[in-house]
């Protein structure tokens, strides 16, 4: 049996649909199954949360955290949050969302915006740099 194709999903209808699981992305008007992350996706995710985290959680300013679906980004930003970043291990960019504004796509050498009074400077390549790990250590007890 030949099943035709389906007609290609806009975002804002990807955007209504339930949660599922495993999780699905939305590429080209398709839904996807997202893969399983990686060591590189583990190691951004849990440097960039530790050192985010560690500047403005007890203050109560900001939270980071880990595994939200670009849906959740969008649906904060609607709903009180100033600023999201969309960051793919795979791809030497960061992407940052705004209130209001279209999203805008950093690389390199490029700051990347923080909120207000946090003592916080990254750069797209500081925080790649995080991936480049130097062999563990091993410690002898005597």
């Amino acid at each position: 049996m030949v099943q035709a194709p389906s007609k290609p999903l806009s975002l804002q209808e990807f955007l209504q649909l339930p949660e599922t699981k495993p999780a699905s992305e939305y590429i080209d008007g398709r839904i996807i199954q997202k893969s399983m992350p990686k060591g590189r996706h583990s190691r951004l995710q849990g440097k960039l949360c530790a050192t985010i985290n560690q500047v403005t959680e007890e203050a109560n300013i900001a939270y980071a955290f880990p595994e939200l679906r670009c849906s959740f980004i969008l649906h904060c930003l609607e709903h009180g949050s100033h600023l999201g970043w969309f960051i793919d291990p795979d791809d030497p960019s960061i992407l940052y969302f705004l209130p209001q504004q279209q999203p805008v796509l950093c690389r390199a050498d490029q700051r990347l915006p923080v909120l207000p009074n946090l003592e916080l400077t990254f750069t797209v390549d500081q925080v790649f740099s995080w991936l480049k790990m130097g062999p563990v250590q091993s410690s002898s007890t005597p």
